[in-house]
């Protein structure tokens, strides 16, 4: 992907010399094989691969693979084709996308003894062992006691399941669940799912062309847990369909408090998660081929570190029944505080990845790729706000629709889709809402800025105001403050080099566009509220240095405080805290240790917020 844009760079020397063409084609296929090596590479930390740790015969096998990096955090710049092989057995499915550093599949196996899944034809991969019997217990009716789930059994769901309100029950690691069409578990008391990456827990359904139904918490659940769970193959009841699109959700929580960690929800009929005046917390899971990623009615999600891709599925067949990767709809009825997606990907999807209607949304540091309609669309009411994010190959990057919703954007990239911002929708309704855009990067969009009401048959005077932005082409110039006209220079990361229009010509003082990668999930500071933060003094000397300098700064009121010092990639390399420091005038001393002479950007950082940010140059 990222490497596509070297490609169309290097088409562009066509026609000069023949020695230059071989030059540029020999970087290309060293940047080829390079990468290669990377997406390929197996080490110690190389990728790993989350699955069953036993099957029966001609069972079928949820297979999800990571790649690493070396501190075993997921490589977020893998995007290929992986391929998947038994040694000792043999796969139905044999590719396994991979986006964002992760990807899933279901296959069926054929095997007569212990087998070897293996990743690329690597030499090492994960064994699983075959086996013949396993004692089973079956459930249905109403459970009379607390319970324990282990391994030790599979768990057969017959008819539909009550956990009634104060028993609990415990799901252990390596635990299979397997549930009959159309059942549902109820939950009305509590529980807490245990798996572990090795021996991950297993919902699916007894027959692969029967899907189950869902879990369902009630109000009186006690607050639960899902951790390193698999969940397959349901949503499949039609007596139970919720929210936007016309789906059940396999987990549909009622006025519930529920956690999930290291989850994937992949092949499901239904949508994965449906919320109702509940809270909801995702973390670093990964959500493949459901109706829907998520429905969040009345709602307070936080939701970190999370693939959403391929929804509803990984066909070009399109049936426009709203597929969101999220929804998003009003704020929690209890709850003043905003629903936050931090860190997410979502890629390729046959509606919008982010769906907000009269939410309170906080969108920040996420990569939105491959959408049929928006990237984020807004519509109604109350607000989302939306910082250090890259928006791209959508219809339309971020709307602002009917109603009257504000939509703030900050510090992002939005790029090649057919309509960057826009303001108005399809449908005949009245848009009187606002969009406020600063810092940020719109290029190379079919339109970078389309503001049109259909209800008006044209423009509403003052729906988008755009300051600090950089455009490549001027058609809102006039009306944008401290807007530039260039073209933008990047490094792998999407961020801007040095010498590119933009740099350091922010509000804050940081670049325009991306202050942080995403791929690499190296971050440098997060808003907490995603405003744009005030400009302090700051300043070093002396500078350039060639020992060490001092920062300075001075603050207009009390305020815990930090400085970044980030390299030219955008990687932090270094961090000063200083704690609460009182108002006016201060510097700190800063000495290299273990560091190339080179040009590096410390940003000042108060109560969680960049103030404001220098070069400093080490010579």
């Amino acid at each position: 992907m990222l490497y596509n844009d070297l490609i169309r760079k290097l088409s562009v020397h066509n026609g000069q010399c023949v020695s230059c063409n071989i030059i540029w084609i020999a970087a290309t296929i060293t940047l080829f094989f390079l990468c290669r090596g990377i997406c390929a590479f197996s080490g110690p930390y190389g990728y790993e691969i989350i699955t069953l740790k036993s099957i029966k015969p001609s069972e079928s096998i949820p297979i999800i693979v990571k790649y690493l990096q070396p501190d075993k955090s997921v490589n977020r710049k893998i995007f290929n084709a992986t391929r998947l092989s038994s040694t000792g057995g043999s796969l139905t499915k044999e590719t396994i996308n991979i986006k964002a550093g992760v990807g899933s599949v279901v296959s069926e196996v054929s095997a007569n003894a212990d087998f070897e899944i293996i990743i690329n034809g690597e030499k090492t991969g994960k064994i699983v062992e075959l086996i013949s019997d396993v004692p089973k217990k079956y459930y249905e009716g109403q459970l009379g006691a607390d319970e324990v789930w282990t391994s030790d059994f599979e768990y057969y769901i017959t008819g539909d399941l009550y956990v009634k309100e104060g028993l609990a029950l415990l799901i252990e690691k390596g635990t299979r669940i397997y549930i009959d069409s159309k059942i549902n578990i109820f939950i009305d008391g509590g529980t807490n799912i245990n798996g572990t990456k090795d021996e991950p827990v297993v919902f699916t359904s007894f027959f692969n062309d029967k899907p189950w139904g869902g879990i369902v918490f009630g109000p009186k659940s006690s607050i639960s847990r899902f951790t390193n769970c698999i969940i397959t193959n349901g949503g499949g009841n039609d007596e139970y369909i919720m929210g936007h699109s016309m789906s059940q959700a396999v987990v549909n929580m009622l006025a519930a408090d529920v956690t999930f960690d290291e989850c994937y929800f992949i092949d499901n009929t239904g949508k994965a998660f449906g919320a109702t005046d509940s809270r909801v917390t995702i973390s670093n899971s990964l959500i493949s081929r459901c109706d829907t990623g998520g429905e969040f009615h009345t709602s307070l999600a936080n939701i970190t570190n999370t693939v959403v891709s391929e929804i509803p599925d990984n066909t070009d067949n399109f049936i426009d029944d709203d597929n969101d990767g999220f929804y998003f709809l009003n704020p929690h009825s209890s709850s003043d505080e905003p629903s936050i997606v931090d860190g997410c990907y979502f890629i390729k999807g046959k509606d919008d990845a982010i769906d907000h209607n009269g939410a309170k949304l906080i969108v920040k540091n996420t990569y939105i790729d491959g959408f049929t309609h928006e990237g984020i669309a807004a519509s109604t009411d109350n607000f989302v706000k939306v910082f250090n994010s890259l928006i791209t190959n959508c219809n339309q990057g971020i709307e602002a629709g009917y109603g009257e919703p504000e939509v703030m954007v900050d510090h992002c990239l939005i790029i090649r889709n057919d309509a960057g911002i826009r303001f108005g929708d399809s449908y005949d309704i009245a848009c009187e809402g606002n969009m406020e855009i600063r810092n940020t990067i719109i290029i190379k969009n079919g339109i970078n800025i389309n503001n049109f009401v259909n209800l008006l048959e044209g423009p509403f005077p003052g729906g988008i105001n755009l300051g600090n932005t950089l455009l490549d082409n001027s058609d809102y110039k006039e009306e944008c403050l401290n807007c530039v006209i260039g073209e933008a220079l990047f490094n792998e990361n999407y961020l801007l080099v040095e010498g590119s229009p933009g740099k350091a010509m922010a509000s804050d003082g940081l670049d325009i566009g991306l202050v942080d990668t995403l791929l690499n999930g190296h971050l440098v500071y997060l808003p907490d509220d995603g405003t744009i933060p005030k400009t302090f003094h700051f300043k070093s000397f002396p500078n350039p240095f060639s020992i060490a300098t001092n920062l300075c700064f001075e603050l207009n009121e009390y305020s815990f405080t930090e400085i970044v010092i980030i390299n030219s990639l955008g990687r932090q390399i270094e961090k000063i805290i200083l704690g609460y420091v009182e108002q006016g005038r201060q510097c700190v001393r800063w000495q290299p240790v273990g560091l190339s002479k080179s040009i590096y950007r410390a940003i000042l950082i108060t109560n969680g917020q960049a103030s404001g940010s220098i070069n400093i140059v080490y010579q």
